[in-house]
């Protein structure tokens, strides 16, 4: 099975990259109007073909390439009157440009497809300490097993790739700040040098070199389902069972079971399970499939083992964190039955007049001469929510996004609920305090539903909570708080 789906996968893959290799030497022979007159996928006997304009379009049988086919004098003879429309009278210039779009259409393809994995999100696994090797680089800094690596030199460090190319891009540095997040949910800072002969080592990879290894995802050896006429299912093992031993070796965790069947070159095995707290022992011989030997079952995955263990990252062009993460530690990854907190980022929006508040966007305003003055006639309709970007201080990060907590409504739906317990939805204005203590994305905390300016908003009215300057005042408030102090000073 796992042979035909390779085989597909690659089938499809070629089909794909000629294809649209193929494509660019078309489009660009179209554009600088020379007579294409065939454009085909594939090559052998063909399945399907039709008709548009002069160029005949075909499908063939066999995927494993395709070609286009111009009017050409070097081909076949031309008439008088087509010869200009022929790719041997173009100009060298011509020529060129549709030879180079194939391969330029596949670079194009593999810019497309690598930036839409980039920001869709890529999965993996968090950095997580497990052992730490006494007296080693990160022993002396003060690594300890748990810790989870949050950003080198202020870089993120949401999985173990992106651990390692933060790691090899502090070397420029000869010394990395490393940001860890201890068991307890506290945040430290680790100073950890780096030798300029790092690389000169083979075998110095970045664990061995600072000492730790990462803590990796373990399952246990419970079985989930059994394959129908397979050699686990003709000796017995059934769902649920657990696997204790394999052929009088202990077997701590699927990986260990796997490694065991591996190892048996589709010889006997003696398995020893757990059923309903009874030992049960089985006899079974692998399958060869392709050479690996297979006895047809599959791990049982705990609910939370993906979000406890696994996390994705979605980056923008730039490569900075462009949507956060859903799921988000608890207080020890270690512990499989500790709970995940979901939640969702809400972006936080003021009422905004241009006339009133001055420029949203003075850059665009100046080029599309859309600058108001005292002359300007106010527009109603010019008064529009926008994200909340506040001045006095200016903070560097987002500050309108506002991370929320899903709590349960109780009939088992997580839902937005403020302080007083009340459920609010994206359409209802809602006041937030802000609280400078706490972590970033987390300082906005809602307080209450404003049922009459959610009610003002349904029917019709331009009420979006707070206009700009109103919230913009309170925002200087809370940063630059009157004091007893600066009353009585003269300032």
């Amino acid at each position: 099975m796992d042979f035909i789906i390779s085989l597909v996968s690659f089938i499809l893959t070629i089909a794909i990259l000629v294809t649209i290799h193929e494509f660019g030497h078309f489009i660009v022979a179209k554009k600088l109007k020379i007579k294409v007159l065939r454009f085909s996928v594939g090559f052998g006997k063909i399945i399907k073909a039709w008709h548009i304009g002069d160029t005949k379009y075909t499908i063939c049988a066999l995927p494993f390439g395709g070609f286009v086919k111009m009017l050409d004098e070097n081909e076949s003879a031309v008439d008088e009157s087509e010869k200009h429309l022929a790719f041997n009278n173009q100009s060298v210039y011509k020529r060129f440009a549709v030879v180079i779009a194939g391969p330029l259409a596949n670079f194009v393809l593999a810019i497309i497809v690598f930036t839409f994995i980039f920001i869709s999100g890529t999965t993996g696994i968090r950095p997580i300490v497990g052992e730490v090797v006494p007296g080693g680089i990160s022993d002396i800094a003060g690594l300890n097993t748990g810790d989870q690596f949050v950003s080198i030199n202020n870089n993120k460090t949401s999985t173990i790739n992106e651990f390692s190319l933060q790691f090899f891009q502090a070397l420029r540095n000869n010394e990395a700040k490393l940001e860890i997040k201890s068991l307890d949910d506290s945040l430290n800072q680790l100073y950890i040098p780096i030798d300029d002969n790092f690389l000169d080592g083979i075998d110095n990879s970045i664990e061995n070199y600072l000492g730790f290894s990462f803590s990796m995802p373990k399952l246990e050896p419970i079985i989930d389902k059994v394959l129908n006429d397979s050699p686990a299912s003709f000796a017995g093992i059934k769902s649920k069972d657990k696997v204790l031993k394999a052929n009088d070796r202990n077997v701590l965790s699927w990986l260990d079971f796997v490694n065991e069947i591996k190892n048996s070159s589709n010889e006997t095995i003696q398995i020893q399970v757990e059923r309903d707290g009874k030992l049960l022992p089985f006899t079974l011989t692998p399958n060869n499939e392709n050479g690996d030997p297979k006895i047809g079952v599959s791990v049982h995955i705990p609910d939370n083992f993906r979000s406890d263990w696994f996390i994705t990252t979605k980056k923008n062009p730039e490569g900075n964190d462009l949507i956060k993460n859903l799921f988000q530690s608890g207080n020890n990854f270690n512990d499989m039955n500790n709970g995940i907190l979901k939640y969702k980022i809400l972006e936080l929006r003021v009422g905004f007049d241009e006339k009133k508040h001055g420029f949203l966007n003075p850059f665009d305003d100046v080029l599309n001469d859309n600058i108001p003055d005292s002359s300007t006639e106010y527009d109603r309709n010019s008064y529009k929510p926008v994200l909340f970007q506040p001045t006095e201080p200016t903070p560097n990060y987002d500050i309108y996004n506002c991370n929320m907590v899903l709590k349960d409504n109780g009939n088992g739906e997580n839902m937005y609920i403020e302080d007083n317990s009340e459920v609010f939805e994206g359409d209802m204005i809602v006041e937030f305090k802000f609280n400078k203590s706490k972590d970033e994305g987390w300082q906005w905390i809602p307080i209450r539903v404003r049922h009459d300016k959610t009610s003002d908003y349904k029917r019709g009215n331009r009420n979006y909570g707070n206009a700009y300057h109103v919230a913009e005042s309170v925002w200087k408030s809370i940063h630059n708080p009157i004091t007893r102090e600066l009353i009585t000073s003269e300032d």
